[in-house]
């Protein structure tokens, strides 16, 4: 949290304040799975890493997506 300039104590203040303020937790909780914990994605993933160790990965320049 020192990164944003907050102790834990200070974030824990500010979320206990804004669920008394707003009488709900103050961010939206999902069940929705992460995918990129997804078989498939691991699966891909653990491929991409051997193809690397062995020499056959490709350099590219960054790609930026602009989000909406």
């Amino acid at each position: 949290m020192g990164e944003i300039g907050l102790t834990i104590t200070s974030a824990v203040t500010v979320f206990a304040k804004a669920v008394a303020r707003q009488h709900r937790i103050p961010f939206e909780l999902s069940s929705e799975p992460d995918l990129f914990w997804s078989r498939e994605n691991q699966r891909h993933l653990r491929r991409a890493i051997k193809n690397l160790k062995v020499g056959n990965g490709k350099e590219h320049e960054l790609i930026e997506v602009e989000s909406d």
